[in-house]
């Protein structure tokens, strides 16, 4: 087991800590690759089912990889699973987000983002849930999730941290992503450590820029080292390197200039140095999406591309043309851009880590199983971590409970997300209907339709707003302009005439904006489970029971009041 056997050198330690027969596999694989070979098995491509041109390009090129994006019809997921199987002499690994919320959609049964799932605060709950999610990823075909987020949610004004974390205590998102980890690997799902090497302390989306982590490094390996290194030692399989900067390390080994903000995806510093050396990460790293404008502002993609592997990635995540990357690859592995040292090494772990989940055994042949979504059973388990979660942060007013004898008139003004890959007709506010079910009259503001003035009659106004963390949202923020129809209405306050409450099923830090609100009610996502289980403690049948994980007043003195 020495630098003349790599794969054994690599395989027999954690976290793939394979057997004989596994390694011989790997080994078999791994000498019958030809150089394209191996490149394919290094790219996992984005695949959304009923998209033709990417299931052709796979069965042009079969991959080491595929990851499920689109999150609406599970079936169809399914399907699309079965095909690129049936074309792969080496089964592909099978990937998903399940980060819970919008993010993850009807893919699974739907369940609480991870924000959420922490407010629960019942580690119990929320491990019976990942039990229940693990064995419908199985049942689709797929073994590889990118989460848990172990993200820090220390600038409150970051969109894309947000309701994606587990909160702001570096403790809390251990013992959660510990959690996560353990009951997922256990059930044969390999878990990603994301997103490295730590996000949350600086505002902006690396969807759309290169992010900086600013921590010097004794303050780095308080937070972000210890989060890493317990997911490291518990043996998580995957490690997603993001288009995150670390300058702090960077200047250790002698970079400067604009070097010092190489996003990780293609820092060696980050990936070999950190990573692999000072915290012995052994298992498979994946970039982050490089379709990302963190990664393509860096250079054009010809440039960066190879150093995503040759800097210490093993796995690039997503492609445009999967021609152009694969002949950019080759062409840089021809001109030691490449190197087959690091190639091979990659190869290996990708290999080790379909060994590691049996996927070698699967045949393309076997039956998966059919889809247990939504089973009655795992309703419940679901229903019970919405319930827990829902946080009321203050009622200065003493609003609640409502009923419709004091609160006949009720003004609702609502704002949604528009999600970019799917999944929106599920995660829709309804609370209005079903107020109007409890006997309420309850009117939507639309600014089309309607001035501030029609709200006269109201006895209560409430704002139900969702807007979770996702994808290139610079800022979430209550743009009052926009609820109320104009930049002079906007100026508008109406919580000193009328009875006033903000329900957020999604960004919990509206008190930002609106720090005098008299009521907040933090739901974290508008899945029908947390509707449900909202408006039975608005009519107080049930008790509030949520922790924040954050803090929602935003360190403002004045939003407790």
């Amino acid at each position: 087991m020495t630098d003349k056997d790599p794969i054994a050198s690599i395989l027999c330690k954690a976290p793939f800590a394979l057997a004989a027969a596994e390694i011989d596999w790997v080994r078999q694989i791994f000498c019958e690759l030809s150089p394209q070979e191996k490149i394919c098995q290094l790219i996992n491509l984005q695949i959304m089912p009923g998209d033709e041109a990417a299931l052709q390009a796979f069965e042009r090129h079969p991959l080491g990889a595929v990851s499920m994006i689109h999150f609406s019809d599970p079936v169809a997921c399914q399907a699309a699973i079965a095909r690129v199987r049936s074309v792969s002499r080496i089964p592909p690994l099978v990937s998903a987000d399940l980060e819970g919320g919008v993010t993850s959609g009807r893919l699974t049964s739907i369940f609480p983002n991870q924000l959420g799932c922490a407010a629960a605060n019942c580690l119990s709950t929320y491990g019976h849930a990942l039990d229940a999610l693990s064995s419908e990823l199985k049942a689709l075909g797929i073994h590889w999730t990118f989460s848990p987020v172990l993200d820090v949610n220390h600038s409150f004004q970051s969109a894309i941290v947000g309701t994606r974390s587990y909160g702001s205590e570096p403790a809390l998102i251990s013992d959660m992503a510990q959690l996560h980890i353990d009951v997922f690997q256990r059930n044969g799902i390999a878990t990603t450590a994301k997103h490295w090497p730590g996000e949350g302390y600086d505002d902006r989306d690396q969807h759309l820029v290169t992010t900086i982590n600013p921590l010097a490094m004794s303050e780095w390996h308080d937070v972000f080292g210890r989060l890493y290194k317990r997911a490291i030692d518990s043996g998580v399989l995957s490690i997603m390197s993001a288009h995150i900067a670390l300058p702090a390390y960077a200047q250790r080994q002698g970079e400067e200039g604009v070097e010092l903000y190489r996003p990780a995806s293609i820092s060696k510093h980050l990936n070999l140095g950190l990573l692999r050396g000072d915290l012995g990460f052994n298992g498979l790293i994946v970039s982050d999406a490089t379709l990302m404008g963190g990664l393509e502002s860096w250079g054009p993609r010809h440039q960066w591309l190879p150093e995503v592997i040759e800097n210490g990635c093993d796995m690039v995540l997503f492609s445009e043309s999967l021609t152009e990357d694969i002949h950019t690859l080759q062409q840089a592995l021809a001109t030691g851009q490449l190197s087959g040292k690091r190639l091979d090494e990659a190869v290996i772990r990708v290999l080790g880590l379909k060994a590691k989940l049996g996927v070698h055994r699967q045949s393309a042949t076997d039956a998966v199983d059919e889809p247990s979504i939504d089973l009655l059973q795992h309703q419940a388990i679901m229903s019970r971590l919405s319930d827990l979660s829902i946080t009321c942060v203050k009622d200065t007013q003493a609003i609640l409970p409502l009923n419709p004898q004091r609160y006949r008139h009720v003004w609702m003004f609502k704002e949604e997300n528009v999600h970019p890959l799917g999944a929106d007709a599920d995660f829709r506010i309804g609370i209005d209907e079903a107020l109007q079910a409890e006997g309420f009259e309850v009117h939507v503001f639309d600014p089309a339709l309607h001035k501030l003035d029609d709200c006269a009659n109201a006895d209560l106004i409430i704002y139900a707003i969702a807007q979770e963390s996702l994808l290139t949202k610079s800022r979430l923020f209550l743009d009052w302009a926009k609820l109320h129809g104009g930049a002079m209405a906007g100026m508008r306050r109406m919580w000193w005439d009328k009875p006033t409450m903000l329900i957020s099923f999604g960004h919990p830090y509206y008190l930002y904006d609106a720090p005098r609100m008299p009521c907040v009610i933090n739901a974290y996502t508008a899945t029908p489970q947390v509707q449900s289980a909202l408006i039975e403690k608005l009519m107080g049948r049930s008790t509030f029971t949520g922790k924040s994980p954050v803090d929602a007043y935003c360190g403002l003195p004045d939003a407790i009041y």
